[in-house]
């Protein structure tokens, strides 16, 4: 929602009556946003998911978070989708995540989707046609204890810090909401860890509870970002082998060194890795405090680094490198490379991973399962979702084609057992999986060459029409192979 409307549901979401009325007319917007996106072509069947289907969503604050099943087997509905979405988004603005798949892939989401996939999937509600028959999830009882909730939490205290780092927030009231609603899950996802003996999560309701109310925005981060720190050390002592890796990272560009340096300086930190489009990460000492993290969050506002500022220690750093989470620096532990050609630093230029300060040095290796596991959980959900991403207004056309071709390139490596190389070294992760396929070698160079013909100003722009009409089937194609990579796991 947006404006005065979103500001007055906000106020008023735990008045009785509004409250009731604020219900009814979300369930009249699952009923309808259901009929109009279930009876696209192609479209099979209709499942609401998340929040919306559990107890202790909030009007104004919850969305209305869909999948939807399809049958057809090319792109070709894509533009239909999208102008429907569209039409859709301007009279309900409480339409949140639309996910798109064939019921294959659903069910690939549901083996190896990490947490969301067992935590959600029971509360599932198919709104419209044909199902599916929910597979077992095959994931390790390991992974599913220790790194499953952490991704969640390592998510949910990055969009805490999106939001408590923002400048200029317009809408202070939904800046308030998002920030308790993100700090429940933190406090519900760190509880499980730490608790060891818990069977399941709690609820974001029963986080709400035992929460205190009255922390202010500095303290919920503070909260936060100690509640990580706890959380990744005994996570990475349950799962770590004995094996260690080190991340050599370039140092970032140019124009970007002094206000890095800058911000080094400013909060004590160890080193600052500039990852972008993505994030800029703080490394602090193992074992920080409070004070330590309130000069970090100090430096940060001062210097305003490019993404989202993330401040963390080694231990939590070691587990970004090796999760699910698709925004991280992925690839770069004991893979090698990570210099990008003239075409290809022309293409993306500046983006990637470099580094300002001391090196971490070699850092823990999950054992080669688990790290397939998180490879594997993050394949099920870009086969759900980037479809949408692509057909989705806002981004640019040179981070749309960034995100997708690199995370499947790097991820389709991975779940071959192979090194992948860092995820921002397109050319290279090209060229490892044309040597590893070498059956592809034709789809492959195609691929580099369609990336490389991209006009400049298509590359700006946000309307995917500026680029080749290729590309959504030779993403289409990638993606295949995830897939099929997800239905022949390694022994």
């Amino acid at each position: 929602m947006s404006g005065a409307l979103h500001r007055a549901v906000l106020k008023t979401r735990r008045v009785p009556g509004l409250e009731a009325l604020y219900r009814g007319a979300y369930a009249a917007a699952c009923a309808l946003s259901s009929r109009a996106l279930g009876g696209l072509p192609g479209i099979s069947g209709v499942y609401l998911h998340r929040g919306l289907t559990r107890q202790g969503w909030e009007p104004g604050v919850s969305d209305i978070d869909l999948i939807l099943l399809r049958e057809e087997a090319d792109e070709g509905g894509l533009p239909a989708l999208a102008a429907r979405l569209k039409t859709l988004r301007r009279l309900l603005p409480m339409l949140g995540d639309l996910w798109l798949g064939s019921p294959e892939e659903v069910c690939a989401y549901l083996r190896w989707g990490g947490l969301r996939a067992w935590e959600d999937a029971p509360d599932w509600k198919l709104l419209r046609g044909r199902g599916v028959d929910a597979p077992a999830l095959e994931e390790s009882p390991l992974k599913r204890r220790w790194l499953d909730p952490w991704a969640w939490l390592f998510v949910s205290h990055m969009e805490l810090s999106r939001r408590y780092f923002a400048e200029g927030e317009a809408d202070l009231e939904k800046r308030e909401a998002d920030l308790r609603k993100m700090y429940w899950e933190v406090v519900r996802y760190s509880d499980f860890i730490l608790a060891e003996g818990d069977a399941a999560p709690r609820t974001r309701a029963q986080a709400a509870l035992r929460a205190p109310a009255a922390l202010s925005a500095r303290e919920l981060w503070l909260d936060s970002s100690l509640r990580l720190g706890w959380a990744s050390r005994l996570v990475l002592e349950k799962t770590a082998s004995a094996e260690t890796s080190a991340a050599e990272l370039p140092a970032p560009p140019l124009q970007r060194r002094e206000g890095l340096r800058r911000l080094l300086a400013e909060s004590g930190g160890r080193c600052v890795v500039s990852d972008m489009p993505y994030h800029t990460y703080l490394i602090l000492a193992e074992g920080a405090d409070a004070g330590d993290y309130g000069r970090a969050a100090a430096a940060v506002f001062k210097e305003r680094p490019a993404g989202v500022a993330l401040v963390l220690e080694p231990s939590a750093w070691a587990l970004a490198l090796q999760s699910s989470y698709l925004g991280a620096p992925l690839g770069w532990l004991g893979s090698g490379g990570g210099v990008a050609s003239a075409a290809g630093e022309a293409l993306f230029p500046g983006w990637g991973a470099g580094v300002v300060g001391e090196e971490l040095g070699p850092l823990p290796l999950l054992p080669a399962r688990l790290r397939w596991e998180s490879a594997a959980e993050a394949a099920s959900w870009m086969l759900l979702w980037w479809r949408i991403l692509w057909i989705s207004p806002g981004w640019s056309n040179r981070f749309v084609l960034y995100h997708l071709y690199t995370r499947a390139l790097g991820l389709r490596l991975l779940l071959a057992g192979e090194a992948s190389g860092p995820f921002c070294d397109w050319e290279l992760l090209l060229a490892r999986l044309t040597s590893l396929l070498p059956e592809h070698r034709r789809f492959l160079i195609r691929t580099r060459s369609l990336l490389l013909g991209a006009r400049p100003q298509a590359l700006g722009a946000t309307l995917r029409g500026e680029l080749s009409a290729e590309h959504p089937e030779a993403l289409a194609r990638l993606m295949g192979g995830l897939r099929e990579s997800l239905a022949r796991p390694p022994c």
